[in-house]
């Protein structure tokens, strides 16, 4: 793997801070978190086949003093250092695959940013993080023991993944995947404003475009106007919106599931989330709430059938379409709601963790749409990757909603 390509794996979030802060109490936060979880003191093997948990690794907090600096010059450097952060391959061989940043901005601000390589962290785990920073500063000012769940080993959740594979369950599931896509596989491919490059690039950003509280509202008020949920509801939105951006309507769409739920180990931090491919046929003259309330009377089997998510099925799925172009990869289309998932940063004594605040894309290795919330009194709708070569059409009219776009040298229509 390319280091460019490796970069598109980094996964980030940042926290910020708002009272005095303890430097000493926050380092050996980070000491405690890499020790508590396996996967972020792992690396892997010369074959990646395999992997190397060492008894210990020190990460040091990296540490970087804006205080002096004016509002504008404090936001540029740490755009700055955050685009070397995104930029920056991590050694898999060698380690350490997670990186701790800290940012002092004066008057008693300060970020805390976290960076993980996707093999061993992923979006739920980040959550789980943060509530542990919270957790374990918290007691460390109080000099007490902070009271934290289990922390799971990744070693007892490949365990489980090895046994199943090994049960006669698994041939099942795999029967089901295989009628599922016995039919030839759709190519999804979403229109460009510039020709797609020869070969696949991995340099990418985010759209953002909020969401306003009347229109979530109203989208909730459809969905129980329907006997559906949320989720569902604005899942076929999403689909019904790639029909008719592409004008295909033979759909298949990637739905995020976590191997940590599903498992029963939800305080699991590693890579764990599957991709479920969600195939579905668009009719026409169909309305609108009627194709809802088909799919929420199949959505049980459809979104959740059982045990799927430990067979990777999209990796198969993946490798029975690859007559992509080798400009686009075999990728996939991918849809992901997340909504309260970092709730329960509380005080910190002096210090309160704040608030999370998700981090812009720099590479990325598939296009997705993803509905996060809350944002305000809304929730924000993030699109990427909008690609500097051939920037996708979904954001058109983005500056007529809101909407933001960084880093990215292509055209809006």
């Amino acid at each position: 793997m390319s280091a460019e390509a490796s970069c598109a794996y980094n996964e980030s979030v940042s926290l910020e801070l708002d009272g005095p802060l303890d430097l000493q109490a926050m380092r050996h936060t980070i000491e405690r978190l890499v020790q508590r979880h396996e996967s972020l003191r792992t690396v892997f093997d010369s074959t990646g086949m395999r992997v190397v948990v060492f008894d210990r690794l020190d990460i040091p907090l990296e540490i970087h003093d804006l205080s002096d600096r004016s509002d504008a010059e404090s936001g540029t450097e740490r755009t700055r250092i955050g685009r070397t952060l995104m930029t920056s391959p991590f050694d898999l061989l060698h380690g350490p695959l997670f990186r701790a940043v800290l940012f002092n901005l004066g008057k008693d601000q300060h970020v805390l940013r976290l960076v993980g390589h996707h093999a061993v962290c992923d979006g739920w785990s980040l959550g789980i993080l943060m509530a542990d920073i919270s957790r374990i500063y918290s007691a460390l000012l109080e000099e007490k023991e902070p009271e934290l769940p289990e922390a799971i080993p990744h070693s007892r959740y490949a365990e489980a993944i090895n046994t199943f594979y090994r049960s006669g369950e698994n041939e099942q599931v795999k029967r089901y995947w295989k009628e599922l896509f016995a039919e030839p596989i759709p190519r999804v491919d979403l229109p460009t404003d510039h020709p797609r490059p020869a070969e696949k690039t991995w340099t990418a950003t985010r759209l953002d475009i909020p969401m306003d509280l009347a229109l979530i509202t109203g989208l909730k008020q459809v969905a129980t106007r329907y006997g559906s949920s949320f989720v569902t509801t604005l899942l076929s939105v999403y689909e019904v919106l790639i029909a008719r951006i592409t004008g295909q309507r033979d759909l298949v769409i990637g739905l995020p599931a976590a191997g940590q739920s599903d498992m029963g180990m939800k305080d699991l931090v590693g890579h764990c989330v599957s991709l479920l491919p969600l195939r579905t046929v668009i009719d026409d003259e169909l309305p609108f709430h009627e194709y809802l309330e088909g799919t929420t009377q199949n959505g049980a089997r459809r979104l959740r059938p059982p045990t799927l998510h430990l067979q990777h099925p999209v990796a198969g799925v993946e490798r029975a379409a690859r007559a992509r172009s080798r400009s686009t990869g075999p990728g996939h289309l991918q849809y992901r709601y997340e909504h309260g998932r970092w709730r329960g940063l509380h005080r910190s004594g002096p210090s309160i963790l704040q608030r999370s605040t998700g981090i812009r894309t720099v590479r990325a290795h598939h296009e997705r749409v993803r509905l996060r919330g809350p944002h305000g009194d809304g929730m924000v709708l993030q699109c990427g990757p909008v690609r500097g070569a051939h920037g996708a059409r979904m954001d058109e009219g983005s500056h007529r909603t809101g909407g933001t776009r960084e880093q990215g040298s292509g055209n809006t229509p």
